[in-house]
């Protein structure tokens, strides 16, 4: 079968329209304006708070976390923000305070063996993790040594977007829900991860509405 320079741009031609016409998915890109605006008493860096991200740093980490786990809608993003910011004071403790509570930490404060989980599903902390299993140490001091891992900034603030998304606690119908965007999807999700959403509301409007200003 001959074809003619005419036909193969015709086909050509065809093709390119497919493509731009295909659906792509597109994920809001937050700006540190909007972060400073949805965490509005965010941490400082100082002496007293070694752990903090302010909002020119946490931008770009939050930015690649939502892409990584394709936290894509306004109101998946606000979600996440809104529950880092209460439970840590606006990215100021990424440890939790009661030395008790073993593991216990990142932005998002999951506790173990979410904490565990989460570490386990980054390919680039396998080895580490290995030899943390190694070392057979007592358990609490391994419980610290894993949330260490999961502390590095690179994996910080992907925490609460793994469990949203990965970690097969939160389904469909809550992704759904908060890409809403209203308070019921707000509730619906706090929900699911088994907390009260009572004292998180204000930081979900905050967030809320600066996403989508």
């Amino acid at each position: 079968m001959r074809f003619t320079l005419a036909t193969v741009l015709a086909v050509w031609a065809t093709a390119q329209s497919i493509v731009a016409a295909a659906p792509t998915s597109s994920i809001h890109e937050l700006t540190e304006t909007q972060l400073r605006n949805a965490v509005p008493k965010a941490c400082v860096v100082s002496a007293t708070k070694a752990e903090c991200s302010p909002p020119s740093k946490a931008v770009g980490l939050l930015n690649a976390s939502f892409k990584k786990y394709d936290i894509a809608s306004v109101g998946q993003q606000a979600a996440l923000i809104a529950l880092m910011n209460f439970e840590s004071g606006g990215f100021t403790y990424k440890t939790n305070l009661n030395p008790a509570n073993h593991g216990q930490g990142t932005y998002s404060q999951m506790q173990f063996p979410a904490i565990d989980s989460y570490v386990q599903s980054i390919p680039a902390l396998k080895t580490d993790y290995a030899a943390l299993k190694a070392a057979n140490m007592p358990e609490d001091q391994f419980k610290d040594a894993v949330l260490k891992l999961a502390n590095r900034d690179e994996y910080v603030f992907g925490a609460a977007a793994w469990y949203l998304k990965e970690s097969g606690k939160c389904k469909q119908d809550v992704w759904d829900a908060l890409n809403q965007a209203t308070d019921a999807g707000f509730v619906k999700y706090i929900q699911c991860i088994n907390t009260d959403p009572g004292p998180r509301m204000d930081n979900w409007h905050s967030a809320i509405q600066a996403l989508k200003a």
